[in-house]
Parts: C-alpha cells; sequence; structure tokens
C-alpha cells in the first residue's frame, strides 16, 4: 500500500499541476516556494484586482460594496483552481512574472540609489540656497552693525573731550553713545 503524501496531493489533485512541473522542482521546499507560495501570491493579487474592478462594474455607486468584492474573488479563485487554469498554463507565466518583476525591482533600486533623482537634487539645490542665503545674510548684517559700531565709536572720540569739559549735555551724549556701543557689541557677539 502506497504512502498518503500530502504534498503530492495538495498539488497534484487540488490544484491540478502537471507531474512534470513538480519533477522541476526536487525538494519539497522548492516545490512549495516556486508551485505555491509564489503563484499564489501573485494569483491572489490578481484576483483582488480583478474582484475589485468586476464589483466597481457591477455595483455603481459612491461606496464599493465589500460583499460582492470578497465574493467574486472566491468565486475567480475557485474557478481558476478546479477548472485547471492554474497547474496547467498560470504557474509557468507567475513565476515568471514574479522573477522579472524582482529583477526590474531591483533595477530600479538601485538606479535610485545609485543615481541622484532630479526631483531630490532640486530639492537639496534650494536647501543649499536657502541655507546660503542666510549665511549670506548674516554676513550682511554683521557687517552693517559692525560698520554702525564703528561710527559710534568715531561719535565717541569727537564728544569726549567735550565731555571731560564738564558740558551736561556732552555727557548725557557720551552716556547714550557707550550704552549704543555696548548694545552693538552684543548684536555682533550673537552673529
Amino acid at each position: 500500500m502506497a504512502a498518503f503524501n500530502i504534498i503530492d496531493f495538495v498539488l497534484m489533485d487540488l490544484l491540478h499541476i502537471s507531474s512534470d512541473l513538480i519533477r522541476d522542482y526536487s525538494s519539497t521546499q522548492e516545490q512549495l516556494l516556486y508551485l505555491v507560495l509564489i503563484p499564489h501570491t501573485v494569483l491572489l493579487l490578481f484576483v483582488y484586482m480583478f474582484a475589485g474592478s468586476i464589483s466597481n462594474m457591477a455595483i455603481v455607486g459612491p461606496v464599493e460594496h465589500k460583499g460582492f468584492k470578497v465574493l467574486f474573488g472566491i468565486v475567480a479563485y475557485i474557478t481558476i483552481i478546479f477548472t485547471g487554469w492554474y497547474g496547467n498554463l498560470l504557474v509557468p507565466i507567475f513565476i515568471l512574472w514574479w522573477q522579472a518583476a524582482l529583477v526590474v525591482a531591483l533595477i530600479l533600486f538601485s538606479m535610485s540609489k545609485l543615481i541622484i533623482n532630479p526631483a531630490s537634487f532640486r530639492d537639496m539645490a534650494m536647501l543649499a540656497n536657502v541655507v546660503g542665503g542666510k549665511a549670506n545674510e548674516k554676513r550682511a548684517s554683521k557687517k552693517k552693525v559692525e560698520k554702525e559700531l564703528r561710527l559710534v565709536n568715531e561719535q565717541i572720540t569727537r564728544v569726549t573731550p567735550l565731555a571731560m569739559g564738564g558740558n551736561y549735555t556732552h555727557q548725557n551724549e557720551l552716556a547714550r553713545l557707550e550704552g549704543k556701543r555696548a548694545q552693538l557689541e552684543a548684536v555682533i557677539s550673537t552673529l
């Protein structure tokens, strides 16, 4: 009496996969990966998209009817499996589609990491302009304050001898100019 093999039962009896295709994959892990997992992932993606589009065409309205979408998905899945399309036709197509999708995704990923995206380059250039503009603005502001400080120092130099002579107006002007000099020096130290 032959022993019951669950893998053969699933692959040959339920999914209707030909024995020639099963022999292409020697180990059980390869059979499960290449004949069940990958094709079912692509099949479920297809069934999801198919059921959504049929549901939207059949039931027109602002809100998608999830019950009919699930019903169409289940019926499509059962039809594909029990008619034998899955095992005879779709498994090789789905495996090739999956491998092509992986290759394209790896190429796009590599290109996006190795080659700077023009949009991100534009964003980096704008950021550099903003940072450079702020630096130039800060530099111009510092030069303006330094120029004003030089003018105040010159005024202090002119007023000091007059204030030492005891003139009250010149003493007040000297105090005001020294206060202004202290403020300008504080501003320069922060820039």
